[in-house]
């Protein structure tokens, strides 16, 4: 007569299975949505680009136009002269900052205009209109200094 030779899977061999097929998906799900919650990310932030037209009382492009922007986390201040067309454009900022911008040409300036945080989208559209003239600074005000 035959005798049937059973195994008897022990616990820590039942763990281990368990242990592989439930941690290859939660591996998996970590691998996709970008790493793990609450800055344990490995990531850097994406990129992001802000553009725009700089504009005249009228609505026209003011070409040679001088656009600034300011980094309000680090203070970092980039300046572009603006195209023929008007059009200005700032690549490779990081999604984690705000910004604020301005635009002068020939004594006008523009309103600053803040981009947060919180614009969504990876290229943020900031047209910016010239129109309040530039306040002289006080030497220069009477050309005297005191």
């Amino acid at each position: 007569m035959r005798t049937k030779t059973r195994t008897k899977t022990t616990p820590s061999k039942k763990r281990i299975g368990n242990s592989v097929r439930l941690g290859l998906p939660f591996a998996l799900a970590v691998c996709l949505s970008g790493g793990l919650a609450d800055g344990q990310r490995s990531a850097s932030p994406q990129a992001r680009t802000i553009e725009g037209t700089v504009l005249d009382n009228a609505g026209k492009a003011v070409p040679g136009a001088i656009v600034q922007i300011e980094d309000l986390k680090s203070l970092q201040v980039r300046s572009y002269i603006v195209q023929q067309d008007g059009k200005y454009h700032f690549h490779g900022l990081s999604s984690d900052a705000s910004y604020q911008l301005h635009a002068q040409s020939n004594g006008l300036v523009s309103g600053s205009k803040t981009v947060t945080v919180f614009n969504n989208g990876r290229t943020v559209v900031v047209n910016l209109k010239l129109g309040v003239k530039k306040k002289p600074t006080p030497s220069s005000a009477n050309g005297k200094s005191s």
